[in-house]
């Protein structure tokens, strides 16, 4: 008793300590513990136990006191009409001999108005790991020189990155079993090895089957709305130079089988705004095989028609090979979209002088499909600003077509655009697109979208 006595001259300390201990591992009010706590300490339960405890965790020493439990008769207080004694501290002896006199009397407060705390269950080895792990990454962002996280916002963090590794999970298992229905012989977690600048880089790919035409193909799935940089060049690099799986493997693809070049891999993003359906379509189109830094080459060019600044030709960086493939896929008609017949009217021509963008009008279809009734995600698919269509596009279908070519990013309609990629696809719609001649008004028809 003398050491809850003595605590008390002490109790902001305490309060500091206690609270924020009791707080973190519970969520709970730490008033209401303290309360419980006192109440129970006075009712003689582990007094000795009490002052110890808090001593230590204000670092003072606290004398304890020994009550002994013999017999009754050395703590007679009375306990009537539920009421609980009023110590009055003047009045209490302490002695090193066995026997202990109070001076009690009622208290004014009866047990019934005391309010009432529910019973708090605490996983302390669960604190004691989360303390853990909350402390090892103070200490490697520290070390980094960088500021960590309050433990409130690490602990968020945490949570999130569980929630998505979850959702990643079940994205590609669902993605898995879509698979199988149009490739035969699917395994997961194949490691492929290819040889990028000499050097050997590998990727664990998420699926890889046979497809209709006994071809291997390959799946990966991303929940997200990308995968790093690094993993699409080791997948591009295997697209295009092919590779072979190391490691043991499983089934058809145990270590050793050569992946050849042009095998067709889909990547499918989960927080893509296209479907997994749309993003495999485009996977039936050619590569560019342009690296992002020859991307990044081109497009910081600033074009300035006036000073001579312009882009350079694609013939430039892309390959004969796919000049040739890309040309193919607008053999069977083009199209385009636009907000309506405005422009069209007022300069007798559909396009801009420097050229009209188009794309196949298969595809073009199937953008529409795709964006099913939204404008917007129509916009997307081609690379153009929000609300470019208006909410009624119209599509137009050119009845002639003169001088096909790759769009070089000099043109109106691009060098002033941010979403303009070299490589003839609309970013990020991945579209291919191309550049004609304009054409007359008389020569083109426009059509409702829906």
């Amino acid at each position: 008793l003398k050491g809850l006595a003595t605590a008390g001259k002490y109790a902001d300390d305490a309060n500091d300590v206690s609270k924020v201990v009791y707080s973190f591992a519970t969520d709970q009010d730490p008033n209401a513990a303290l309360q419980n706590l006192v109440l129970g300490r006075v009712m003689g339960i582990g007094v000795n136990a009490a002052g110890n405890y808090i001593g230590g965790k204000i670092g003072r020493n606290i004398p304890s006191v020994d009550i002994p439990s013999t017999k009754q008769s050395h703590l007679d207080v009375p306990l009537q009409a539920k009421q609980i004694p009023k110590l009055d501290p003047a009045n209490v002896r302490l002695s090193s001999r066995k026997d202990l006199h109070l001076k009690a009397s009622t208290a004014d407060t009866t047990l019934a108005k005391l309010k009432s705390h529910p019973t708090v269950s605490v996983d302390v080895p669960k604190v004691k790991q989360i303390r853990a792990d909350y402390n090892d990454y103070v200490a490697h962002k520290t070390s980094l020189g960088e500021k960590p996280l309050s433990m409130s916002d690490w602990k968020v963090k945490v949570n999130n990155l569980k929630q998505n590794q979850t959702v990643g999970k079940e994205f590609k298992i669902a993605q898995t079993e879509n698979f199988k229905q149009i490739a035969s012989h699917v395994e997961n977690r194949i490691t492929i090895a290819t040889i990028i600048d000499g050097q050997i880089k590998k990727v664990q790919v998420d699926a890889i089957g046979f497809d209709s035409n006994g071809k291997i193909r390959i799946q990966d799935y991303t929940a997200s709305s990308n995968i790093s940089s690094k993993r699409q060049a080791i997948l591009d690099n295997i697209e295009r130079n092919g590779g072979v799986i190391v490691g043991k493997g499983k089934g058809k693809f145990v270590g050793g089988v050569e992946i050849p070049k042009g095998t067709r891999i889909d990547v499918i993003k989960g927080g893509s705004q296209f479907s997994p359906e749309w993003q495999m379509y485009l996977n039936e189109f050619p590569k560019h095989g342009l690296t992002q830094s020859e991307i990044n080459n081109v497009i910081k060019i600033k074009p300035d028609i006036e000073r001579g600044i312009v882009r350079q030709n694609p013939q430039r960086y892309l390959s004969r090979e796919y000049l040739e493939q890309h040309k193919k896929l607008f053999d069977d008609g083009v199209a385009a979209f636009v907000k309506d017949d405005f422009f069209i009217q007022k300069f007798g021509n559909f396009g801009r002088e420097d050229g009209a963008f188009v794309f196949p009008k298969d595809v073009a279809k199937a953008m529409i499909k795709e964006a099913d009734g939204n404008p917007r995600k129509l916009e997307a698919l081609l690379g153009l600003d929000e609300g470019s269509l208006g909410d009624t596009p119209k599509m137009v279908l050119p009845q002639e077509v003169h001088n096909y070519r790759i769009p070089d990013g000099n043109e109106g309609g691009s060098r002033d655009n941010s979403q303009w990629r070299p490589g003839g696809k609309t970013y990020p719609g991945g579209v291919p697109e191309a550049v004609i001649d304009p054409v007359p008004k008389d020569k083109v028809t426009l059509v409702d979208v829906w």
